[in-house]
Formats: structure tokens, C-alpha cells, sequence
């Protein structure tokens, strides 16, 4: 899969939740499809590059406890970049 329709994947699974900031790796993970060390390689590569940003969120566990997770968006391009 090269650059440009990896990151076209990546915008179709990271479509904002309302409330939401970003998408977690496990997300991302199921919406693609991907195994973990397919996800955790492609975003790592991506953070590097500066096309995806990692932030922390609060995000409800399972257990109802509200945690603080790394939570993932694309950077907007700025115009007049290619």
C-alpha cells in the first residue's frame, strides 16, 4: 500500500466521533482490519513523518472508569504544501 492510499485509509477510519479528539490504535486496528503490529508500525512511521499526532484522551474503560488513552489524528496540510 503506498503513502497516498494509506493515508486515505487512515482519513475514512479516523472520521471524527462528536466528543472525540482523535482515534485510538484499536480503533483504527478494527476499522482497517489490521493486525496490532501492522497498526503500531504504521502509526509510528506516520507520528515520525508528521502526517498523525498523538494525544491523550479520557475515554471510558470497560469497567466504567474514565482513563486517559493516546488517541491519534491526521495533521491538517497546510496550503500551499504538497
Amino acid at each position: 500500500m503506498n503513502e497516498s492510499a494509506l493515508l486515505d485509509a487512515l482519513r475514512s477510519a479516523m472520521q471524527k466521533v462528536p466528543g472525540q479528539q482523535g482515534v485510538t490504535a484499536r480503533d483504527l486496528k478494527t476499522k482497517l482490519g489490521w493486525g496490532d503490529d501492522v497498526t503500531r508500525r504504521t502509526l509510528r512511521e506516520l507520528v515520525e513523518a508528521g502526517a498523525v499526532v498523538c494525544a491523550r484522551e479520557r475515554r471510558m474503560a470497560i469497567d466504567g472508569v474514565m482513563r486517559v488513552v493516546p488517541t491519534y489524528r491526521l495533521v491538517a496540510k497546510a496550503k500551499g504544501r504538497k
